[in-house]
């Protein structure tokens, strides 16, 4: 093999892996300031935070995260849930801690994956 082919192959791979941006997943204590439910919009439901996301996760759109009630990134009985943690917390003005993903996203915000009441 030639040894400038396998140089320059090995510089393209490393450019690639460098481009590919990390994963991170964060938890947020945060409170429900807003619900968004929508038939075709953002993966069909949202919830705005009192802590932005944004603030750990620069890849995430600021203050919202999908639930990704459409499907498209958990199964929706599990987003479900999720739903119905938030809606408790915001019905009850308590406290809850958000799990976000930042390599899972809708229109630029990023996947709550769990949410547990404080």
């Amino acid at each position: 093999m030639n040894v400038k082919k396998v140089a320059a192959s090995f510089a393209v791979c490393a450019a690639m892996l460098a481009s590919v941006a990390s994963a991170d997943t964060v938890s947020v204590s945060a409170k429900v300031k807003k619900i968004l439910a929508s038939e075709t919009d953002f993966g069909g439901c949202m919830v705005e935070l009192t802590v932005s996301p944004q603030s750990q996760l620069p890849a995430c759109n600021a203050n919202w995260v999908t639930l990704s009630c459409d499907g498209t990134h958990i199964p929706q009985t599990t987003s479900r849930r999720l739903l119905d943690q938030a809606q408790i917390s915001y019905a009850l003005d308590k406290v809850m801690t958000v799990f976000i993903d930042d390599s899972r996203r809708i229109n630029g915000y990023c996947l709550a994956f769990r949410i547990d009441l404080n």
